[in-house]
């Protein structure tokens, strides 16, 4: 199949975190890229209490940026609250950052080094919130501008302190016949319940690497993981992945992308990761977990956003330097290779994918085992 970069990077981008929406005599697109949000209302109430010591609510929310933010009193203190139960990432906390005394009703710095994490983290969450924006309006508009008009961009708070930055543009009918015909696309939340197209598994290798950024752009996260066969020891035994993250309701495209990774750009898979699908969790998103060093090889680059192409080299730099300190290299470690996993950790995950996809890859045994 025969397309161009753009349009393979859009409709990667598109099944990642996309929509299309109907509107009177025509289409609009609609792509989201999410970014964890800057806190400003908490980095002026920090900022405040290391400057004024312990306060109450209602004098934090004197404060000129405060105030600008028209912040009540009952939502100073909420804030303060979600301030107290945050904690450094990867890291045991030290405390708290900020404490409440019942006795004079006051808030105040609880842990100073816990505080000058917080301040140092939002800085990078507002640097990250910038180049999200910056790469929307560099990348996005301008990859878009020759499929559509009326270009509007904004953005839209999510939960778990996750923002989208949206992009709409309106498309002409012929536009959306294509993508109709060609993607089987409809009208909808296309990333709720869109697989990936059998096109797309006929792109050929560079159409499949531009199709992948668009997803990779729009969905990934990064969280570290345990080896193992380093648990016990070494302190500190874990590697970085990345996570290309699907809404709970849409299986089938976690499943598609796995074997696309795997079958089509050589990419091993740890796992698909079911567990946003139990309800014990929350019916949280679901994940296809791929170790960033099993990426290391990907063309240059992984991401069109910038922040998170950083974080995923300094991501390889760390975990690469991490193997030379202790001579170990990357295919001595059996969780790096491609499933299907030998570990029994393991054979739930890989139970439903036999289970509800008949995945080829995974022994018909384990079928028999499955419980649901």
């Amino acid at each position: 199949m025969d397309v161009s970069g753009n349009e393979a990077y859009l409709i990667g981008a598109l099944l990642g975190r996309g929509s299309i929406e109907q509107v009177k005599n025509g289409y609009f697109l609609i792509f989201r890229f999410p970014y964890r949000g800057y806190n400003p209302a908490g980095v002026a109430i920090v900022k405040y209490l290391l400057k004024h010591g312990p306060s109450r609510s209602n004098e934090i929310a004197t404060t000129p940026s405060l105030r600008i933010e028209n912040m009540s009193t009952m939502q100073v203190s909420r804030a303060l609250q979600l301030i107290r139960d945050w904690h450094p990432a990867h890291r045991e906390t030290r405390g708290q950052v900020v404490k409440y005394t019942k006795q004079n009703k006051k808030w105040s710095i609880e842990n100073e080094n816990d505080c000058t994490d917080f301040l140092e983290e939002q800085e990078k969450f507002k640097e990250r919130e910038i180049s999200s924006t910056d790469f929307v309006i560099e990348h996005i508009q301008t990859i878009t501008k020759d499929m559509g008009q009326n270009v509007e961009i904004k953005k839209v708070s999510s939960s778990f302190m996750v923002n989208y930055l949206t992009l709409s543009c309106r498309i002409s009918n012929i536009l959306y016949q294509k993508l109709k015909e060609e993607y089987n696309l409809d009208v909808g939340d296309v990333y709720r319940h869109m697989g990936i197209p059998e096109s797309v598994f006929n792109y050929s290798q560079d159409e499949l690497e531009e199709f992948l950024r668009g997803v990779a752009d729009a969905t990934v996260h990064f969280d570290r993981a345990p080896i193992w066969e380093w648990m016990g020891k070494y302190r500190d035994n874990r590697l970085w992945q990345l996570r290309f993250a699907a809404v709970c309701d849409n299986p089938q495209f976690v499943f598609d992308l796995c074997h696309l990774m795997q079958d089509k750009l050589n990419t091993p898979i740890f796992i698909i990761n079911w567990a946003g699908l139990d309800s014990y969790r929350g019916k949280r998103d679901i994940f296809v977990e791929v170790w960033a060093l099993n990426l290391q090889n990907f063309p240059f680059p992984l991401f069109y956003n910038s922040w998170k192409q950083e974080h995923f080299e300094q991501s390889l730099d760390e975990d690469n330097k991490k193997l030379k300190s202790r001579n170990v290299k990357k295919q001595d470690i059996s969780q790096l290779k491609a499933c299907p996993r030998k570990s029994k950790k393991m054979s739930d995950y890989m139970k439903r994918c036999k289970a509800f996809f008949n995945c080829p890859k995974i022994p018909q045994r384990l079928l028999a085992e499955f419980s649901g």
